[in-house]
């Protein structure tokens, strides 16, 4: 049976993952993801704060997320990105 430190790991894992396949064809699917577990991810960095392993991996998704992201978005898209980057930190 899987912890939930090490399923909250391999969710994250998986996530960074789908983040750093970026194109412009599936750019829209890819920020739909990432959107959608803003507020989760965020509960992840308050319940797991103090297990770096689960934060490293968080802030690689973001990194990944952002980069990946960043030169697609649209101005109010923008706002929301960096929302959750000031959040997150």
């Amino acid at each position: 049976m899987k912890t939930p430190e090490a399923s909250s790991h391999y969710l994250l894992e998986r996530l960074q993952g789908g983040a750093s396949l970026t194109e412009p064809r599936t750019q829209r699917a890819i920020y739909g993801m990432g959107y959608s577990v803003l507020n989760p991810l965020l509960m992840f960095t308050e319940v797991y704060k103090h297990e770096s392993t689960v934060v490293y991996v968080l802030l690689r998704f973001v990194v990944d997320w952002v980069d990946g992201q960043i030169i697609y978005l649209e101005a109010h898209e923008i706002d929301i990105v960096v929302g959750f980057c000031m959040h997150v930190l």
